[in-house]
């Protein structure tokens, strides 16, 4: 018989979502679940087009680390590096099943942070 080798799932090899991986019952999860972000989206994407000038970042990113910064009274350095240290900083992640990208050129790309 032959036995089929199977690939060692670590913490930074694995391929599944980070909706897969943090507590849903958490407080943070269950409030971006409970948030509007279609409407949110909808009534801010006229004010902030994406068609002119540099690409923007996501709406629903935007809205959710400043909901965040300003929840925890957090200077706008602090609420990038709680973002990425913690995944239930991450409204617009932990709460959509279909992810592209790792976090790390999520992270590159949304915050311009230099690879040590």
């Amino acid at each position: 018989m032959v036995q089929e080798k199977q690939k060692e799932v670590t913490l930074f090899n694995t391929h599944k979502q980070l909706i897969d991986i943090i507590n849903t019952n958490h407080p943070l999860v269950q409030l971006a679940d409970s948030i509007d972000w279609k409407s949110i989206e909808e009534e801010l994407s006229i004010i902030y087009p994406s068609t002119t000038g540099h690409p923007n970042k996501p709406i629903r990113l935007m809205v959710g680390l400043h909901y965040l910064r300003y929840m925890f009274n957090l200077s706008d350095e602090s609420i990038v590096w709680a973002y990425i240290e913690n995944p239930y900083y991450r409204p617009s992640e932990a709460t959509t099943p279909q992810r592209s990208e790792d976090n790390t050129s999520v992270e590159k790309k949304c915050f311009n942070i230099p690879s040590l």
